[in-house]
């Protein structure tokens, strides 16, 4: 059984299909790298997945469970936590502070005590690079900082599938190996992952398998050697340039 199972789903705004009769099945300890150009539909997948869009049609399972409809503080205390391509943290908060809302508020930590959230948000902290500014005001931090705090915050909640919304966007390529360093060591310690991600060559090392996007239709799913010669994304996102760099 996958730990996540997509079928059918659509997603109207109107009359546009933002998504249309998309399938995708994601399996526990995978990276599925999400891409596609501007506007494909890969954050409505996100955020149909996590509760913010309602589905249109089809279902969303998570470990066997119809997660569809329900709301998205549920669909996280549930195991699936989410970065968003703008980190908006709590300004008049610390850096500790913010993650700790994550821990108070998520899947196996909901109603734990001040002090556990602090030790766990610490540890949390650590791993991503972070611990030395825990006490650091936001407007302090540097963009790479806000990135991997965003990331913490979403780890902060305990998920058991975690949903990586551009967190290299913006970023210089030594910043991006260290983006790319950080999440390898995360799928390592048991999390599954599907990253979006406009950052090729960040995207076709880490992934094991590559879910394409366009017009809101899936249009490939396949492992990167094999999605990065196929003639419909090459045409629709990859262009020609991109097949002769990585030849």
């Amino acid at each position: 059984m996958s730990l996540l199972e997509c079928t059918g789903v659509t997603k109207y705004f109107g009359g546009l299909a933002a998504l249309h009769q998309v399938n995708l099945q994601v399996s526990a300890g995978e990276i599925v790298g999400l891409i596609g150009p501007n506007g494909s539909g890969k954050t409505t997948l996100f955020n149909v997945i996590t509760g913010l869009y309602p589905l249109s049609m089809g279902s969303i399972r998570f470990k066997g469970e119809d997660i569809g409809g329900i709301r998205p503080f549920q669909v996280c205390r549930k195991g699936i936590g989410r970065t968003f391509q703008i980190s908006k943290p709590f300004t008049r908060m610390s850096v500790l502070e913010n993650v700790m809302v994550g821990a108070l508020y998520g899947k196996a930590t909901a109603g734990e005590d001040l002090k556990n959230a602090r030790t766990s948000s610490e540890a949390i902290l650590e791993q991503a690079g972070l611990s030395a500014k825990k006490n650091a005001r936001i407007s302090d931090l540097t963009l790479e900082d806000k990135k991997r705090l965003e990331l913490s915050k979403a780890l902060a909640t305990k998920p058991e599938l975690l949903l990586l919304d551009e967190v290299m966007a913006g970023l210089n390529p030594t910043e991006i190996k260290e983006i790319m360093n950080l999440i390898r060591k995360i799928q390592q310690g048991g999390m599954t992952i599907i990253v979006v991600e406009h950052v090729m060559h960040a995207v076709m090392s880490l992934a094991d398998r590559v879910c394409v996007l366009h017009h809101g239709e899936k249009i490939a799913d396949a492992p990167p050697e094999e999605v990065s010669r196929d003639k419909r994304v090459i045409e629709s996102y990859l262009g020609e340039e991109f097949l002769l760099a990585s030849s």
